[in-house]
């Protein structure tokens, strides 16, 4: 495992192989820093620390794992086109979250910040035309999602203004301090 990240360029940064790097330089790094922390303090003294690892081995897990369902998906299938761009979204945008830990021993260098952050846009870009088609392939109904949009059932506008009317900002009455739509669904 190299000191530093490899990528040398931004398609280079958001390759299966140099996401997967940085998130297992991270947990070794938290790791190895929480054994010498133990050398010389208590373990409740670590306990922050061991948070900190905890959260990294579990990112660098999930995007082992998920790198690896995509890899096993059937070639050239639209699914696989699609998960793969979720997962190196999810990453980027992980990595983007967490920047201090990967940024804390240069592993990242200011140009890769920079590169990582521009792909995550690259990613969102893509993803946002098929947000939709990605949520109603799970089947999740209206109210698990609680979204006034999105409706199966094709009546956004009503239950969009049906959702404003049940918010408790619009309970009360706003006579003379501005917009009052108290009633309006009484028309």
């Amino acid at each position: 495992m190299s000191n530093e990240c490899k990528a040398q360029n931004i398609l280079a940064m958001r390759s299966n192989a140099a996401l997967l790097d940085a998130f297992a330089h991270r947990s070794a790094r938290l790791l190895a820093h929480v054994a010498k922390m133990l050398r010389r303090k208590e373990w409740n003294e670590c306990l922050v620390e061991f948070k900190r690892v905890s959260n990294a081995h579990a990112s660098y897990l999930l995007v082992r794992d998920f790198q690896a369902t995509v890899a096993s998906m059937q070639d050239g299938s639209n699914e696989r086109r699609v998960m793969n761009e979720l997962q190196k979204c999810m990453a980027l945008w992980m990595i983007e979250r967490d920047m201090g830990d990967f940024c804390e021993d240069r592993y990242l260098n200011a140009e890769q910040i920079s590169w990582v952050r521009e792909n995550v846009s690259i990613m969102l870009k893509k993803l946002r035309p098929i947000a939709v088609p990605l949520v109603d392939a799970m089947d999740y109904n209206d109210f698990r999602l609680k979204s006034a949009i999105g409706r199966k059932d094709g009546n956004v506008y009503e239950a969009l203004f049906a959702t404003c009317l049940e918010s408790p900002l619009n309970l009360e009455s706003t006579s003379g301090e501005g917009f009052n739509i108290t009633g309006v669904s009484r028309l």
